[in-house]
């Protein structure tokens, strides 16, 4: 395995480093860099020489306890993982380079994987789509709880004390230097976190952005050019949302199960009865 990975926009040297794990961790190697952690195993292992790499957004950072479960979980099913997040603890979302899963793709061609598979969840399930819909490679796509549209930005800079601020007229993703179409939030900074607030104080939940989207596409019906075009996605793609999902709607609600126009395979799971 060599010892670099990319990291931002740049490739660079790697850092082995030691984590504490339990016993039946203990052979799960990291290279960390800002934003880009590879898991990978040593020899002997299931995942050892696996052509088969997934490219994985979970949680807030690249290092972080569901990045690592993931990881870890996906290791044992003989994959290779590389996670990825914005940056290092930057947990807004804010003009991502889109390309950078194009370089992801390229240096785990690099490291001899051939097929490769994203997955993300919520806003990270976005960016999967998104991904998907622009680079081939992609044979299998798998999102938790995503909107099929391109969000504005967000921050989380904890700026006049809310947790979140919407960006000011600011993609969440960019391809080639310009920022994509996106929906418009239907609140700005401070309304913004407060109905947020206020949405998951009224259901008795973390977090709930379910009515905050409903507004903003209320407000502005979502244009044909801020969708994500999920008809170029050229391999399989797993949805994974419940009816009663307060962050977005399942994408069954817009038609998209793999009927039509759309050429490629999508499984949409409604998993409401498994959650207790």
């Amino acid at each position: 395995m060599c010892d670099y990975l990319i990291e931002g926009d740049k490739r660079v040297l790697g850092e082995r480093r030691s984590h504490a794990r339990e016993a039946e961790d203990e052979e799960a190697v990291v290279y960390t860099g800002a934003g880009w952690v590879l898991w990978s195993m040593v020899s002997g292992t299931q995942c050892s020489g696996t052509r088969c790499a997934v490219i994985l957004m979970l949680g807030d950072s690249s290092d972080d306890y569901m990045a690592k479960c993931g990881a870890k979980w996906l290791n044992r099913q003989g994959c290779q993982v590389l996670a990825m997040s914005p940056a290092k603890k930057d947990y807004g979302h804010h003009s991502y380079p889109l390309e950078r899963f194009g370089k992801a793709i390229e240096f785990l061609k690099s490291q001899g994987c051939e097929k490769f598979g994203v997955m993300g969840a919520s806003t990270t399930g976005m960016m999967a789509l998104l991904a998907a819909s622009y680079y081939p490679d992609i044979s299998l796509t798998v999102a938790v709880s995503p909107p099929d549209f391109v969000m504005e930005a967000f921050y989380r800079d904890n700026k006049d004390g809310a947790r979140e601020r919407p960006g000011d007229n600011e993609s969440s993703v960019t391809w080639q230097g310009e920022q994509l179409p996106f929906l418009p939030y239907a609140y700005r900074h401070p309304e913004y976190w407060q109905k947020i607030e206020e949405a998951s104080k009224a259901g008795g939940d973390f977090v709930a952005s379910r009515p905050l989207f409903d507004e903003s596409e209320r407000r502005h019906p979502v244009r044909e050019e801020e969708k994500i075009t999920v008809e170029r996605i050229q391999g399989r793609v797993i949805c994974i949302g419940a009816e009663d999902d307060v962050s977005c709607k399942l994408l069954v609600d817009r038609g998209l199960t793999g009927n039509g126009p759309i050429p490629c395979p999508i499984v949409v799971a409604d998993v409401s009865q498994l959650l207790v």
